[in-house]
């Protein structure tokens, strides 16, 4: 069986391989001229290289990606980290399939790697949230929106993965107190629904 060459593009791949209910996914796709088969060949040989592997070295990203845009100590970021971590600084790699955002990673000072998210690209401003129709699939980072809800729930968190329930908090908008479930992959902002405990229905909002 031939193995597939694992470069930049498909570093891509593999992370939209993680995100199946992303109405960007064909746009992604279209952008990095790749299919569906394309996908999953980049997330088996991700696995089998070891970027899912808690633990690996921050030399597997760079040999892939290269060096970083940008490398700041977490603790200037606004996270914090303590023990083994408490000194990891944060690297940022740009990829153009995540336009407007950055892929940061966490580096402690053994060269471990942890905290793979997306981040907004540094300079650019926050989209104003009036109502829930604002809040668009790649628009936003679980940061820019968790201070936005109440009584959050992380309902569903598996390994890049979570959903988060909560009522919205906005000034003068008619969403305000409205209970919704934001889905992040890589901490990137996937589907927003109506959250069905409340309504009785998950709706999936058309954005």
């Amino acid at each position: 069986m031939e193995v597939m060459e694992f470069g930049f593009r498909e570093f891509q791949l593999h992370i939209i391989a993680t995100m199946p209910e992303s109405p960007n996914r064909s746009t992604a796709l279209e952008l990095l001229d790749a299919g569906e088969r394309d996908v999953e060949d980049a997330l088996s040989v991700a696995r089998a290289i070891g970027l899912f592997r808690l633990g690996h070295q921050v030399d597997l990203e760079r040999s892939i990606l290269g060096e970083e845009i940008y490398k700041v100590p977490l603790s200037e970021s606004g996270d914090e980290a303590s023990g083994a971590y408490g000194d990891s600084d944060v690297l940022a790699f740009r990829l153009p399939a995540f336009p407007g955002f950055d892929y940061a990673i966490n580096v402690a000072s053994s060269g471990v790697v942890w905290g793979q998210r997306f981040v907004r690209e540094q300079g650019s401003p926050v989209p104003e949230v009036s109502g829930i129709h604002d809040l668009e699939p790649w628009g936003f980072v679980k940061a820019e929106l968790e201070p936005l809800l109440r009584n959050k729930v992380v309902d569903d968190k598996f390994s890049f993965s979570e959903t988060i329930t909560g009522s919205l908090v906005l000034d003068n908008s008619r969403d305000v107190g409205r209970s919704v479930a934001l889905r992040f992959d890589f901490e990137l902002l996937q589907t927003v629904s109506i959250d069905s405990r409340l309504s009785g229905v998950a709706n999936h909002l058309a954005i």
